[in-house]
């Protein structure tokens, strides 16, 4: 459940964004594959990756975690 939360909530925030996942994974630290994985909902990132991605976005680790309704 909480992957796909964040595979949706990466995907949303980082086109609001107006980031490509490449300029994620510089923002980041983070590849791109596994930017991209996580956004399939085909990885499980550790917190650790969670915060770094969190911080690149501007918003609260917790934000990408969550059950936003708004975006469906």
């Amino acid at each position: 459940m909480l992957a796909r939360h964040l595979a949706q909530n990466l995907a949303v925030l980082r086109q609001k964004h107006r980031m490509t996942q490449a300029r994620l994974a510089r923002a980041s630290g983070i590849s791109v594959r596994y930017i991209a994985d996580i956004e399939q909902g085909c990885a499980n990132p550790s917190l650790t990756i969670v915060e770094c991605l969190a911080v690149a976005l501007c918003v609260d680790p917790l934000y990408l975690l969550s059950k936003n309704e708004e975006w469906k």
